[in-house]
């Protein structure tokens, strides 16, 4: 005779994977149907058809423990609540290198770095508990970011000399070219025509005025006349070598490879004041003085 009840429960079919679990009683196989109708398709509650409740149950507990045993207690992570908690400190530890220095990635050439400032930039993201693939992708933000910065920076600067170019040639009228030549002379003979260019002023509407007039005068021969007055310097009588090492020590100082406009005003002071010590010299030589 049958023990299969009215109840629909029978003998504990075995299932690859899930063993042998005695009957439930009241919960056979047709425990399925209870699943809501829109959901019997989903492929994760039509692996169930044929299985009893228990031992999908029992199939659960031992996958949750299997994957409790796959994850080594010092790899698990507990994330902590609070943003600011210690504990945060763990979760960094199990995440980042051992060290700072043991980051593989470099700094990319657009963001023109020192060493120095690469160390702390490893120190930074070390302490932020960035893992390897982490800083790299943060390393990439920032070189992307500084490119745009640069390419926006450039347009700015190319922008602002076509309105110095166009101001100067306002003020230059039709002697534009001379003027700018003349200029240029100067710079080229005084060894200066490299910095002012590396620095954006081979365009500015008060420097190259000033540089061609100087020109202008070195041209005709007028030097010794009040150059000196033109650029608000005297030389008080000294000789041309006193006022050379006065321009070296300036070209030596910290005001100058910064670029100061005050360093570069005091330059042509000094520049016009020697010249115009040489042409006196050489007038005295010839008597005109």
């Amino acid at each position: 005779m049958s023990d299969v009840g009215n109840t629909g429960v029978g003998a504990a079919p075995t299932t690859p994977g899930m063993g042998s679990v005695p009957p439930t009683p009241g919960i056979g196989v047709g425990w399925v149907e209870s699943i809501p109708a829109d959901l019997r398709n989903v492929p994760l509650f039509q692996q169930f058809q044929g299985k009893e409740l228990g031992a999908i149950l029992r199939h659960t507990h031992e996958l949750s423990q299997e994957v409790g045993r796959r994850v080594p207690a010092d790899k698990a992570i507990q994330l902590p609540t609070d943003p600011k908690a210690p504990e945060w400190e763990g979760v960094f530890a199990k995440l980042r290198p051992e060290s700072p220095d043991t980051y593989r990635f470099q700094a990319p050439d657009a963001l023109h770095w020192t060493p120095d400032e690469l160390t702390g930039i490893k120190q930074g993201f070390w302490n932020a508990g960035l893992n390897e693939a982490q800083a790299t992708r943060m390393m990439d933000f920032l070189a992307e970011g500084s490119k745009v910065e640069a390419e926006a920076e450039e347009q700015a600067l190319a922008a602002q000399r076509l309105a110095d170019e166009k101001t100067l040639r306002d003020k230059f009228g039709q002697d534009y070219d001379i003027r700018m030549e003349q200029a240029t002379r100067v710079l080229k003979e005084f060894g200066a025509l490299e910095h002012v260019t590396k620095l954006a002023l081979d365009r500015d509407p008060v420097l190259m005025p000033l540089i061609a007039a100087l020109g202008q005068l070195m041209g005709e021969g007028r030097m010794h006349t009040g150059m000196t007055g033109i650029l608000g310097g005297a030389s008080g009588g000294e000789a041309p070598e006193t006022i050379q090492a006065k321009i070296n020590q300036l070209r030596a100082s910290d005001r100058w490879k910064h670029g100061s406009l005050e360093s570069q005003k005091e330059l042509e002071a000094l520049t016009a004041q020697r010249l115009e010590a040489e042409q006196r010299g050489e007038a005295s030589r010839a008597g005109r003085y």
